[in-house]
């Protein structure tokens, strides 16, 4: 579903946070890349009802693809006495991508699952294709 920005609408409040802020396509990019990605100039954010997640797309001034980012947590109810339930995460991703204007994709990745046992250090990589 296309939305316009912002529009939150997610039970998680640091996901509803994320989805109504305006898009900052320059978060988590390495100082030493900033002069070598293509400017993001239009964006289009893409937020999901039924669990919390989004994704945003950001335009060149051509209307290219040029910035991709998306975030979703998979949670799960748990109890320790069947009586008192509470939510952990699951699973996850964050991810933030930019293309380099030699047409390389630098992606930024952190994965999140299992709570504390699997609390995921964040990487770079590069790629020839944006993420999906």
């Amino acid at each position: 579903m296309n939305t316009p920005l912002p529009y939150p609408s997610q039970s998680d409040p640091a996901m509803r946070r994320a989805a109504a802020n305006p898009v900052d396509w320059r978060r988590h990019l390495p100082a030493r890349w900033a002069d070598r990605v293509v400017e993001a100039l239009d964006f289009t954010r893409h937020v999901e009802y039924e669990m919390p997640a989004w994704r945003v797309q950001g335009h060149d001034a051509d209307g290219a693809l040029c910035f991709y980012a998306h975030d979703y947590l998979l949670t799960e109810g748990r109890s320790d006495n069947d009586e008192d339930f509470y939510t952990v995460v699951t699973a996850g991703e964050a991810v933030h991508a930019w293309r380099l204007y030699d047409d390389r994709w630098l992606i930024y990745r952190r994965l999140r699952g299992d709570d504390e046992h699997n609390a995921g250090r964040p990487f770079y990589s590069f790629s020839d294709r944006p993420p999906r």
